[in-house]
């Protein structure tokens, strides 16, 4: 976002207004979600007390797409969020931090565009079945399997513990979270 910032600035666009406001927001809620980052170390001791409540889960999906807007667009990733969502009763900020990782995971997966997609519906019996799709890279089978360790990463940055932490994250609240292939192109 502040790269985008600072090109429409040095390119005098007369959108700089309007991506200025949308810049501060965007690091406005990045430095919290920052915070809830730190915090993470701390909740894969899984001492962290959850606070839930009842919410449309279209809420938070977009509210995570709307927070990578930016490096989507600069990545030329295409988002949607389909499908008729419902209602959950978790931790929203949790359930946010699950998602943003699993966003980002997918935008650096797409350096050369693609698409990204929530599909939002019923599951069985009173569950909610959130599922991400991207056009990324894929993951090989043999990382498949280790990618919800701690501290396995295939990056060079990182700590390792996103995925790890957001499987812990979604069975405390009663869900599962899988990484499934890709079908093989036809």
């Amino acid at each position: 976002s502040i790269d985008l910032l600072k090109r429409a600035r040095d390119e005098g666009s007369p959108d700089f207004d309007r991506i200025l406001g949308r810049t501060i927001d965007t690091v406005s809620r990045q430095v919290a979600n920052l915070k809830e980052i730190a915090s993470d170390f701390h909740a894969l001791t899984g001492s962290s007390a959850a606070r839930p409540e009842v919410f449309d889960a279209r809420t938070i999906v977009e509210e995570v797409l709307e927070l990578n807007a930016a490096w989507a667009e600069e990545r030329g990733v295409a988002t949607a969020c389909e499908g008729p969502g419902g209602l959950l009763r978790v931790d929203p900020g949790l359930l946010r931090r699950v998602l943003v990782n699993l966003v980002s995971n997918a935008l650096e997966a797409m350096p050369d565009g693609g698409r990204l997609r929530f599909d939002l519906r019923p599951g069985a019996g009173r569950t909610l079945v959130i599922e991400l799709t991207d056009t990324g890279t894929g993951v090989p089978e043999e990382v498949r399997a280790r990618l919800f360790e701690p501290y396995f990463t295939t990056r060079s940055t990182g700590t390792g513990l996103g995925l790890a932490i957001a499987r812990r994250v979604v069975e405390e609240m009663g869900g599962t979270i899988t990484l499934d292939a890709a079908d093989p192109p036809p």
